[in-house]
């Protein structure tokens, strides 16, 4: 199988070329979207699109699968004084061994 696609991991609408990549807030259903949704309701809205394909069921039927991403649960804890639910996941990234530093051209191939 070949490498997951832009679309498949950053929504059906994604596209890039060599200098941008464009996202469509719709293509993430458990986005409110708004003209000011802040950078961590985006990174959130994004990570759990991809965890959706990046999961240990999608990368042992595809071994161009490279990433993991799974929910390790949740939490009740307390910053501040302010009680929080912290939703808890690991993320793992399989690249060949070429070197030790993780780079993301390394997942290009």
């Amino acid at each position: 199988m070949a490498q997951p696609t832009v679309p498949e991991v950053l929504g059906a609408s994604a596209i890039q070329d060599e200098l941008t990549i464009t996202l469509t807030k719709a293509d993430y259903a458990n986005l409110i979207a708004t003209a000011n949704n802040s950078g961590e309701a985006l990174f959130t809205a994004i990570f759990l699109a991809a965890s959706e394909k990046f999961n240990q069921e999608n990368q042992a039927s595809d071994s161009d699968v490279d990433i993991v991403i799974d929910s390790n649960g949740q939490e009740q804890v307390v910053r501040n004084t302010v009680p929080y639910i912290r939703h808890n996941f690991s993320v793992t990234i399989d690249v060949l061994d070429e070197t030790a530093t993780l780079k993301p051209s390394s997942l290009d191939s």
